[in-house]
C-alpha cells in the first residue's frame, strides 16, 4: 500500500562527529545472521541511547552498546526483527550488532558497524539493501564490496556511504552521480568527488559536503508542481552562493545548510514553507531561515525541516498535516517555531510525518503521525502535535519456533515453475508469510533452480531437493521435473484491449490436430488434413491451444467475432470514431505485440505507432501498412468509415495465407498498454484518468441498466483494474462520466477503490460527472468508512429531485422566505454495503466533499442588485434550509455552476432570502452584509434592523463561524460549564470545540462576553488550518502597524496570517486595535473575505 505520508528523507549520520579524524577500519567477519527472532525488550535498562534516526513510518534509536532498536512500520521488514509486523515499542534488532551510527531510509533501515562495514534492512525493490538482490529483508544483510565506511544516508530508493577516504559511494535506482540513471544493486563510486566529509539522501537527489565549506549536488529536484521548475543533474555539480558550512541534511525536494555562524541556508522546493524564509518564495537559490541562530544540528523530512539550536531547544517549520511541527497544532508554518516544551535536547531527525528527539536524560521524545505505532507510545490510537515519550516495555517478545513450506514435494513440467510459500511459526502460535525474506539453495541445480525469491524452476527431467532456511530454522521439499508432454500450452491469443481479456465470442480456426480449451469446452480434432471451427461462447477467456499430429513450431489461425467475414472482422460498438486500440497479437512468449506485423485495414483508417503514420482516405479498397519490428502498441483512428466495423487481418513476416503464431512458452499473456487519446471522451458513459500524463480513456470499462428510470452504471472490475495497473504512478483523480440529465446511480467495487487508493494514497479522488452536476469523494473517505474491504461496494447517486418531492420543497420554500432559482434541486447520497449491511454516509467527518449542480444560463438565474444567489441544503425531515458554503462559477458557455463544498450529504437548492435592513444604508459593510444575508448565513435583529456598529459576543461570532463553514448539522457534546444545551447557540459553540476552533477559560466559555479583535482573529487562523489543512498561507509582516505591540503572543501569530490574506486589515492604516471590540458589521466583513479566501463563498 502506498505510504500515506510523504517520503522521509534522511539526515545524515556522520560518524565522523564523534571521532576525531578519519579512523582506520579493519574489516572482521561475516556476523552469523541465525539467532533468535526476538528479543526482549527489558535489555533496554541495561544501556542507554546515543542517537536517533526516523525512516518513512518508522523510528530507530542506537545505544551505547552497539544495539539498534526500531518502532512503527514493518511491512517491508524495516524494522529487522525478522518479521512484518508493525510495532508500536522498539523490539531488538537481531543478528548485528557493534553498530556506531544509524540512518533511515523510506520503508528501510541503515546501519553502520564498528569495523567500517554497513548493514541494511527492509524495503528492496530498486537495490537500495546494496546486498546485489532486489529481495526484501527482515533481517540485516551486508552491504557488498563496502569497507572503511565513516557516515552513511538512507534515501527513498537509493543509499549513500562515505569512506574513509573522502570519497562517496552509491546504490540502489535513480540519480547515482556516475553519470548514469541507473539500477545497481551492489555500489558504485560517485565521479569526481573527493574530500567529503558529510552526505544526504534524499527522493531522487544526493548532497555532499566538502572540507572547503562547499556543496555539491547530484540528481533531480523539482522547485514547483505547479510550473514544473527542476533542476537535473546525474554527476556532481558544485552549488553556487553557499560556503562556510559544517552540515548538510535534505527534504523530500529541499536541501538544508548549516553555516559556521549558526545560521541556516535553504533552497529547492518551496510550496509549504519549507524553506522557513517567511514566504512561499521561489527556492532556486539559498535563502536564509527568519529569525534562527545559534543553530548546531539540522534535519529534512517530506515537506519539513528541524534544527536544534545550542541552548538545546528544537525549531521546527514546514509542512504540518500531521502534527509533525510539534507546536500543538496543524497548522503550516514558513518560519520555525518551537516545539513545545522540549529542553536539554542532544540529537533530532523528521521524516514526512513525524519527528523524533533524543534527551541528555536518555529518554526519546517524539510526535507526529502514530498510525503504524511510529511514536513508540504502546498503541496506535493517536496522532499527536506536541512531544510524546517513547515507552520501552518490559514484556517479552514471542520467539521463532520453526518455518513450513505450502508443500513438501513439488511436481514440475520441463520449462515449469512453482513458487514456494514460507511461513514462520512463533512461540504465542502466531504465523507470518516470510517467503522473500528466506534464503533458498537447491541440491541439483540441473534439475531444478530456486532464486532468492523462492521461484522454483524446472532445468530437466530429474530430482532435487530445496533447503529452506531463516533465523536458524529449517525446512526441505522434494522436487520432481519431467519432460513436457505433447499439449498443454498457450502459445498466443487475440487481445481486445477493451477489456484487456482475449475477444470474447471469438470462432478459432486451428489446422486439424489441435485441441482447444476453455473450461468445460474441449474439442479434440483428429484428422490431420482440412480446418475445423470451434466457437468458443461469449464471455472472457483465456483460450489453452493444446497439440496433437501436428508440426510444434507452428500453429495456422484467423480470428472472427461472431462473423463470416474472410480476413476476421473485430466488431465494436460506435462509442467512439478514435483515439482506441481495437485488437492486437500478443505474443505469449514476450508478452507484447508480436513484432514485425503487416496491419490491413479498411480505407479511412489512420494506423499510428511513433514515426510511423498513414492516413487512408478512400472509403474503399484495401489497404496495408506495416509497422518495422519491434515492440510497439499500435493506435488506430478512423476517419470517413462505417465506425461499426474495422476488419484486420494479422500476418507475420512469414508468407502464410492467415498468419502465424510461433509457440513460446506457457505464461498467459498481459494485457497491453492502454492507448494514450488526446483528451477526455466525449461519447458516454466511460472512465478516464488524470495525473501529469495526457488523459487515458476505458469506454469498456462501465455498464449502464434502468433501474426504476435512474441509470446504473457498474464499472467492470477487470477492464479498470488494468487501466489502474498502468495509470503513471502521480495519477490522482479517477473520473467516472455518464451523459444522462436524470439520476444516476454510480457502482464502484472496494476492489477499485483499494487499488486506487493504492496507487494515489491520501490525496486520491473519484469524480462522477453528469449533465446535472459532478461529485468528487476523496478516498480517504472510502478508507473511513469500510469502502476499501474486501467484498465492499460502494454506491454515488446523483439525483434531481422530481415530484412531489419537489412541491414539497417549494412549499418549505415559502414558509422560509427562499425564493427558489429555476434550476432543479439535487440530492448527492453516498452508501457503502459490506457484509450484507449498507451504510448511508451522511456526515464525512472532517473532510469537505466538493459536487457541483448545473443551475443554467446566468440571464434567468440572478435576483436584482443588491441581492445575491447561494445554496441552501434542505433539510427533509424538519422541512428547512440552511446556508451551504458554495460559490457560482461560468463555463465558457455562459452557463453557471455551484461549487458547493460540504463535509456531509443532502439536498441542494438554489435561491436567496429577500432581506432588507433600514440601518445599513451607505454603511462601509452594506454590500458584505446584504451578500451574507440574501445568501442565509446571517439575519437582522429585530424590526429589519441589523444594527451593524454594535458589538457581537463570543457566542454570536461562534455560530456565524460554524454556520459559515457548513458544520452546523454535527451533533457533538463539550465541555463548558457555561454552554447549557438550551442555550440557542450550544450546537455551534460546542461544535467549535470538538473542532479546536475555540478554547475557553478554564471550564468556561464566557459566550455573552464581547468579541475582541485578537480573540476574532484566532477564530479565523484555527478555521483556515480547520478547512485547508494542507494549504500555505504566508505571514505578514507587522511592524508597519503602530499597535503591534500590544498583540498578545498567542494570538500574533494569527494575525500575521489574517492580516496577509487580506481577512483582517486593520481599523486604519497603522492600526490594528487587538484589544478592541469588534462590532457586527466588522464580523460580517471577516467571515465575508475568509470564506472567498477558502473557497467557500463567491
Amino acid at each position: 500500500m502506498k505510504d500515506r505520508s510523504l517520503k522521509i528523507f534522511s539526515l545524515i549520520v556522520i560518524v565522523s562527529l564523534f571521532l576525531a579524524g578519519f579512523p582506520n577500519f579493519s574489516v572482521a567477519s561475516s556476523v552469523a545472521l541465525n539467532q533468535a527472532t526476538y528479543q526482549s525488550s527489558n535489555l533496554a535498562a541495561s544501556a542507554s541511547v546515543t542517537s536517533v534516526a526516523v525512516g518513512g513510518r518508522h523510528s530507530i534509536a542506537l545505544k551505547n552498546d552497539g544495539t539498534v532498536w526500531t518502532w512503527g512500520y514493518n511491512s517491508n521488514g524495516q524494522l529487522g526483527d525478522g518479521t512484518m509486523t508493525d510495532r508500536s515499542t522498539p523490539v531488538h534488532v537481531t543478528g548485528v550488532n557493534g553498530i556506531i551510527a544509524i540512518s533511515g531510509g523510506d520503508e528501510y533501515t541503515v546501519a553502520l558497524k564498528n569495523d567500517g562495514t554497513v548493514w541494511t534492512w527492509g524495503l528492496n525493490t530498486s537495490g537500495q539493501l546494496g546486498d546485489g538482490t532486489t529481495s526484501n529483508r527482515s533481517a540485516p544483510v551486508q552491504v557488498l564490496g563496502l569497507k572503511g565506511i565513516i557516515a552513511i544516508a538512507g534515501g527513498s530508493t537509493h543509499t549513500t556511504a562515505l569512506k574513509d577516504d573522502g570519497t562517496v559511494w552509491a546504490w540502489g535506482t535513480g540519480y547515482l552521480g556516475d553519470g548514469a540513471v541507473s539500477v545497481r544493486t551492489t555500489p558504485v563510486q560517485v565521479s569526481g568527488l573527493s574530500r567529503i566529509t558529510a552526505i544526504a539522501c534524499s527522493r531522487f537527489h544526493t548532497i555532499a559536503l566538502k572540507d572547503d565549506g562547499t556543496v555539491w549536488f547530484w540528481g533531480q529536484v523539482i522547485f514547483n508542481y505547479n510550473r514544473g521548475d527542476m533542476y537535473e543533474s546525474s554527476l556532481p555539480v558544485k552549488v553556487p552562493g553557499l560556503n562556510g558550512l559544517t552540515a548538510i541534511a535534505s527534504g523530500y525536494e529541499h536541501m538544508i545548510h548549516l553555516k559556521n555562524d549558526g545560521t541556516v541556508w535553504t533552497w529547492g522546493s518551496y510550496e509549504y514553507g519549507q524553506l522557513g524564509d517567511g514566504m512561499i518564495s521561489r527556492g532556486t537559490n539559498p535563502v536564509q531561515v527568519s529569525d534562527l541562530s545559534g543553530v548546531a544540528t539540522i534535519g529534512g523530512g517530506g515537506l519539513s525541516t528541524i534544527a536544534l539550536k545550542n541552548d538545546g531547544t528544537v525549531w521546527t517549520w514546514g509542512f504540518n498535516y500531521y502534527g509533525q511541527l510539534g507546536d500543538g497544532t496543524h497548522l503550516t508554518k514558513s518560519t520555525p517555531v518551537q516545539v513545545t516544551g522540549l529542553s536539554g535536547i542532544t540529537a533530532i531527525d523528521i521524516s514526512g510525518s513525524h519527528a523524533i528527539t533524543l534527551k541528555n536524560d536518555g529518554t526519546i521524545w517524539t510526535w507526529g503521525e502514530n498510525e503504524k505505532g511510529q511514536l513508540g507510545t504502546g498503541n496506535t490510537s493517536y496522532t499527536s502535535s506536541v512531544p510524546v515519550q517513547v515507552q520501552w516495555s518490559a514484556s517479552p517478545e514471542p520467539s521463532l519456533t520453526g518455518i513450513t513450506l505450502d508443500s513438501t514435494s513439488y511436481t514440475l513440467v520441463k520449462g515449469n515453475s512453482h513458487q514456494t510459500i514460507v511461513t514462520a511459526h512463533y512461540s504465542d502460535n502466531t504465523t507470518q508469510t516470510i517467503t522473500d525474506q528466506a534464503d533458498y539453495r537447491s541440491s541439483n541445480l540441473a534439475a531444478a533452480t530456486v532464486n532468492t525469491a523462492g521461484l522454483v524452476s524446472g532445468e530437466n527431467a530429474g530430482q532435487s531437493n530445496i533447503t529452506v532456511s531463516y533465523l536458524g530454522q529449517s525446512a526441505t521439499a522434494s522436487v520432481n521435473v519431467s519432460d513436457p508432454p505433447t499439449e498443454g500450452y498457450l502459445y498466443g491469443v487475440i487481445i481486445d484491449t477493451g477489456t484487456n481479456a482475449p475477444a470474447p465470442g471469438l470462432t478459432l480456426t486451428f489446422r486439424k490436430g489441435i485441441n482447444v480449451t476453455d473450461g468445460p469446452v474441449v474439442a479434440t480434432i483428429t484428422s490431420v488434413t482440412g480446418d475445423y471451427d470451434i466457437t468458443l461462447p461469449y464471455g472472457d477467456y483465456t483460450a489453452v491451444i493444446t497439440g496433437d499430429n501436428y508440426e510444434p513450431s507452428m500453429i495456422v489461425a484467423t480470428v472472427n467475432k461472431l462473423t463470416n467475414s474472410k480476413n476476421g472482422t473485430i466488431t465494436r460498438k460506435p462509442e467512439s470514431l478514435s483515439g482506441y486500440l481495437y485488437g492486437v497479437i500478443i505474443d505469449t512468449g514476450t508478452n507484447a505485440p508480436a513484432p514485425g506485423l503487416t496491419l490491413t485495414f479498411r480505407k479511412g483508417i489512420n494506423v499510428t505507432d511513433g514515426p510511423v503514420v498513414a492516413t487512408i482516405t478512400s472509403a474503399t479498397g484495401d489497404y496495408d501498412v506495416t509497422l518495422p519490428y519491434g515492440d510497439y502498441t499500435a493506435v488506430i483512428t478512423g476517419d470517413n468509415y462505417e465506425p461499426s466495423m474495422i476488419v484486420a487481418t494479422v500476418n507475420r513476416p512469414t508468407n502464410s495465407k492467415n498468419g502465424t503464431i510461433t509457440p513460446v512458452g506457457s505464461s498467459p499473456p498481459s494485457p497491453p498498454v492502454a492507448s494514450t487519446p488526446p483528451g477526455p471522451p466525449t461519447l458516454l458513459p466511460s472512465v478516464w484518468l488524470t495525473g501529469n500524463q495526457p488523459y487515458i480513456s476505458w469506454n469498456q470499462a462501465v455498464r449502464t441498466e434502468q433501474n426504476n428510470g435512474r441509470i446504473q452504471i457498474r464499472l467492470d472490475a477487470s477492464s479498470v483494474m488494468s487501466l489502474i495497473d498502468h495509470a503513471p504512478p502521480d495519477t490522482a483523480l479517477y473520473t467516472i462520466g455518464v451523459d444522462v440529465t436524470g439520476s444516476a446511480i454510480f457502482e464502484i467495487p472496494s476492489s477499485l477503490a483499494k487499488a486506487a487508493y493504492e496507487k494515489a494514497g491520501c490525496s486520491g479522488w473519484i469524480l462522477v460527472l453528469t449533465e446535472t452536476g459532478s461529485y468528487t469523494l476523496p478516498l480517504q473517505v472510502l478508507n473511513a468508512n469500510e469502502g476499501l474491504e474486501d467484498g465492499a461496494v460502494t454506491r454515488i447517486e446523483v439525483s434531481p429531485t422530481e415530484q412531489p418531492e419537489s412541491s414539497r420543497i417549494i412549499s418549505a420554500a415559502e414558509k422560509a422566505q427562499v425564493t427558489l432559482l429555476p434550476a432543479p434541486a439535487t440530492t448527492f447520497s453516498l452508501t457503502i454495503t459490506h457484509e450484507g449491511k449498507a451504510k448511508t454516509i451522511k456526515d464525512f467527518g472532517d473532510f469537505y466533499v466538493e459536487r457541483s449542480i448545473r443551475l443554467g444560463d446566468k440571464e434567468n438565474l440572478f435576483p436584482p442588485q443588491p441581492l445575491m444567489p447561494g445554496i441552501f441544503l434542505f433539510d427533509q425531515e424538519r422541512g428547512s434550509f440552511q446556508f451551504t458554503p458554495a460559490r457560482l462559477v461560468n463555463d465558457e458557455n455562459g452557463t453557471v455552476h455551484a461549487i458547493i463544498r460540504s463535509t456531509g450529504n443532502s439536498t441542494y437548492v438554489a435561491g436567496y432570502k429577500k432581506v432588507s435592513f433600514h440601518d445599513i444604508g451607505s454603511h462601509w459593510a452594506e454590500s458584505a452584509i446584504n451578500k451574507l444575508a440574501s445568501k442565509g448565513l446571517i439575519s437582522g435583529t429585530r424590526q429589519n434592523r441589523f444594527e451593524p456598529d454594535e458589538p457581537v459576543t463570543r457566542a454570536e461570532f461562534t455560530a456565524l463561524l460554524v454556520r459559515g463553514l457548513g458544520l452546523q448539522d454535527q451533533k457533538v457534546s463539550g465541555s463548558f460549564s457555561d454552554v447549557k444545551a438550551n442555550n440557542w447557540y450550544s450546537n455551534e459553540v460546542l461544535i467549535a470545540e470538538q473542532k479546536k476552533l475555540v478554547s475557553g477559560h478554564n471550564d468556561a466559555f464566557r459566550p455573552n462576553d464581547k468579541l475582541t479583535r485578537e480573540e476574532m482573529a484566532v477564530m479565523i487562523a484555527r478555521a483556515l488550518e480547520y478547512a485547508a489543512p494542507t494549504r500555505i498561507f504566508p505571514l505578514a509582516d507587522l511592524d508597519s502597524f503602530t499597535d503591534a505591540d500590544r498583540i498578545s503572543d498567542w494570538a500574533r501569530w494569527s494575525f500575521r496570517i489574517s492580516v496577509v490574506n487580506g481577512i483582517l486589515i486593520g481599523t486604519s492604516q497603522r492600526s490594528l486595535d487587538p484589544t478592541g471590540t469588534c462590532t457586527r458589521a466588522q464580523a460580517v466583513i471577516v467571515l465575508e473575505r475568509m470564506l472567498r479566501t477558502l473557497a467557500l463563498s463567491d
